[in-house]
C-alpha cells in the first residue's frame, strides 16, 4: 500500500492547481479493497426548456412494468438507474400573468413569482450547497449553453433576471457560465492571473505541463492501482483541455468576418466532461446545468429541425419537430449518464452515488401548460433511490419532488417554496 494522502490533495505548479480523484492512498486506514470508504452524494440538475411533445413523451405501464415513451428510448441502458415521474405539476406563477418567467424562476424554488418581486429566495440546489458548505473547494457550479439577453422582459412587469436564472441564494441570482474554457480554468487553472490563462489558451499550453513534476513525484509514491488511476485521470483532463482549446481557437475571427457560431453539441459535450471531472475530484457536489433557456430560438439542423425552437417549433410545429428535439435532448442526458456510470467509485459508480434531476419548467410549449411536467430522476443517490420505476403522482408539485431530493441529500427540511410540506411519496428511501 502506498503512503497515506489527504483527500483534499492537489498537484501544484506555476499557474495551475489540479485536484485529484479519490485514490486508495486517500482511504482511511481502516478501509480495505473489499470495503472502500463511502462515496459522497452529489446533486445535479439538468434543465431543458419549454416542455415536451406529450404524445411522444408519455411512458406507459405500471410502477414496475413499464415502457419508455418514443423520445426516451436512448435511456434504455439506464432504466434500472432512473425513475420516471408523471402527473407532477409546476409550482410557480399561480397569478397566471406570465407563461415563461414564472415557471423558470420557480423551477428550483417552487415558489410564486408575483409581479412586485424581482428576486426569488433560495433554490433547492443552493439549500443543498449550504448544507455541504466547507466540504469542497467550490460551493456549486452553475453551467449552461446560452444566456438570455432579453431586456426588458417580453412579459411586462417582470424583471428579466427572473427568466434566465435557475439558481438563487438568499434572493441573489447565480449566473450560469457558458464558456467551457472559463469553467476549466476555474476548476484546474489555479490562482493564475487572467493574462496567464489567456496565454495558455492562445498557445494551447496545458495545465499538466505546470504540474508534471509534482505528478511524477506523487506517482513514485503510489501503488500500481493508484498510479494507473492517476494516469487515466490526467489523460482525461488533457484530452478535454485539448478539445476546449481547439473549439475555442477555431472560433476566432478572420479579418473583419464574424466568428462562426460555437456548435452547441461541442459545448454540451465539454460541459458534461467538466461535470464528471468536477464531481470525480470532489471540487463540488452540487451542479446546475441548463440547456439554452425557456424562450430559446436555437435551431437543431442535425435532427432535421431548422426553425427556432420556441416559436417555430414548440408553438407552430408542436408535432414531429418538437418530438425530434426532445429526443435529442434526452439522448444528451443518456450521454451524461454513460459518462457518470463509467467512473467506478467505492462500491458502485459515480452515477450510483448521485442524483440527477432532469426536468423542464413547463409541461408543453404550445399551450404553456404547467400540468404533468416531463420529469426524470436518475442515479441511486447513494442507496436512497431505487430505480427502474414509473411513479405516477397526481396532485403533487415539483416542490414535493424537490423536498424529497433535498432529504435524500441529508438536508433536514419539512417545508419549501409555496407551502410544500411533504416529499413526493415513494421516490426516496431514507
Amino acid at each position: 500500500m502506498s503512503t497515506r494522502m489527504k483527500r483534499r490533495t492537489f498537484l501544484a505548479g506555476a499557474g495551475a492547481l489540479l485536484a485529484l480523484p479519490m485514490l486508495e492512498a486517500m482511504w482511511p486506514r481502516r478501509a480495505s479493497a473489499d470495503t472502500p470508504p463511502p462515496a459522497p452524494r452529489r446533486f445535479i440538475t439538468f434543465h431543458f426548456p419549454t416542455g415536451a411533445n406529450r404524445d411522444a413523451w408519455k411512458p406507459t405501464g405500471t410502477e414496475n412494468d413499464w415502457t419508455f415513451g418514443a423520445t426516451q428510448q436512448s435511456l434504455a441502458a439506464h432504466k434500472s438507474k432512473l425513475c420516471m415521474l408523471t402527473h407532477v405539476d409546476s409550482s410557480g406563477d399561480k397569478t397566471g400573468h406570465s407563461v415563461h418567467t414564472g415557471p423558470a424562476a420557480s423551477f428550483l424554488t417552487a415558489d410564486d413569482v408575483p409581479m412586485t418581486r424581482h428576486a426569488m429566495g433560495t433554490s433547492a440546489d443552493q439549500i443543498i450547497a449550504t448544507s455541504l458548505a466547507g466540504k469542497t473547494p467550490l460551493r456549486s457550479l452553475e453551467l449552461g449553453t446560452a444566456i438570455l439577453n432579453e431586456n426588458p422582459n417580453k412579459e411586462p412587469g417582470y424583471d428579466p433576471v427572473l427568466k434566465d436564472h435557475l439558481s438563487w441564494n438568499n434572493g441573489t441570482p447565480l449566473p450560469k457560465e457558458i464558456d467551457p474554457a472559463a469553467v476549466f480554468q476555474r476548476l484546474f487553472g489555479g490562482p493564475s492571473d487572467p493574462a496567464t490563462a489567456a496565454r495558455r489558451q492562445k498557445l494551447r499550453l496545458s495545465v499538466l505541463d505546470s504540474v508534471n513534476d509534482d505528478a511524477n513525484r506523487l506517482k513514485a509514491s503510489l501503488g500500481k492501482s493508484d498510479g494507473m488511476k492517476l494516469d487515466e485521470y490526467m489523460t482525461a483532463v488533457r484530452e478535454l483541455e485539448s478539445r476546449i482549446q481547439y473549439t475555442s481557437n477555431s472560433t476566432c475571427k478572420v479579418g473583419d468576418a464574424p466568428a462562426p457560431p460555437v456548435d452547441v453539441r461541442d459545448r454540451m459535450s465539454q460541459m458534461f466532461d467538466l461535470i464528471v471531472l468536477a464531481l470525480r475530484c470532489d471540487m463540488t457536489r452540487v451542479i446546475t446545468f441548463g440547456y439554452e433557456h425557456t424562450v430559446t430560438e436555437r435551431t437543431h439542423p442535425w435532427v432535421g429541425v431548422n426553425d427556432g425552437y420556441h416559436i417555430g417549433v414548440t408553438h407552430n410545429q408542436p408535432g414531429a419537430p418538437y418530438a425530434a428535439v426532445n429526443k435529442w435532448i434526452v439522448s444528451q442526458l443518456a450521454v451524461l449518464l454513460d459518462r457518470m456510470d463509467a467512473v467506478v467509485e467505492g462500491d458502485g459508480t459515480l452515477l450510483d452515488h448521485s442524483i440527477i434531476y432532469f426536468c423542464s419548467e413547463i409541461a408543453e410549449g404550445s399551450t404553456h401548460s404547467k400540468a404533468d411536467l416531463p420529469m426524470i430522476v436518475c442515479g441511486g443517490g447513494g442507496g436512497r433511490i431505487a430505480g427502474g420505476r414509473l411513479l405516477d403522482r397526481p396532485g403533487q408539485g415539483n416542490g414535493n419532488v424537490l423536498i424529497a431530493l433535498m432529504q435524500a441529500m441529508d438536508v433536514s427540511i419539512s417545508s419549501f417554496g409555496n407551502g410544500f410540506t411533504a416529499p413526493v411519496p415513494g421516490l426516496v428511501s431514507l
